[in-house]
């Protein structure tokens, strides 16, 4: 049984029948505001949970599966979200500074004013909706990176990856 709190009152925290949060199936939760900071979520399914204001600084959700939930002004910076499944989620505000979304896949997810500073995005599917009102100041990518149609990445700070 695992314990996760959420910033408010006591009755705000959740308690969730698993032993371990990695592979956790947690689709529809209502964990706003929860307290998941550095906690591993790796292949966790997360479809349509409200993580509104979560606090997930440093956590791995490698592989996770966050279609359709709500990340408006989560803390996900320095978070991994290599792989990540993030299909329509609502990202506005979100903080995703020095975030590793590697070959996650944004299709139609809204960015509206969310902070992808320094965000490694190199084979990511970044066709979503108001990322030109994203922060991608000092954002790499790299040529498997999929933009929206007309999209200047180098417009709006991103910059292309060097070879190696």
């Amino acid at each position: 049984m695992i314990t996760i709190h959420c910033v408010g009152s006591p009755e705000a925290s959740l308690q969730i029948d698993v032993e371990t949060l990695e592979g956790a199936t947690l689709n529809g939760l209502n964990l706003h505001r929860a307290i998941l900071e550095r906690q591993s979520l790796r292949r966790a399914s997360l479809r349509r949970a409200n993580l509104r204001g979560a606090f997930l600084y440093g956590s791995d959700l490698t592989g996770a599966d966050l279609s359709e939930a709500n990340l408006m002004t989560a803390d996900l910076r320095t978070a991994q979200l290599k792989g990540a499944i993030l299909h329509r989620s609502y990202l506005l505000g979100a903080m995703l500074q020095s975030v590793d979304l590697r070959d996650a896949d944004l299709e139609g997810a809204d960015l509206d004013h969310a902070h992808l500073e320094e965000a490694r995005l190199q084979g990511a599917n970044l066709r979503c909706v108001d990322l030109d009102k994203a922060f991608l100041q000092g954002a790499v990518y790299d040529e498997r990176t999929q933009w929206p149609d007309g999209f200047e990445p180098e417009q709006y700070g991103a910059v292309k990856a060097l070879r190696t």
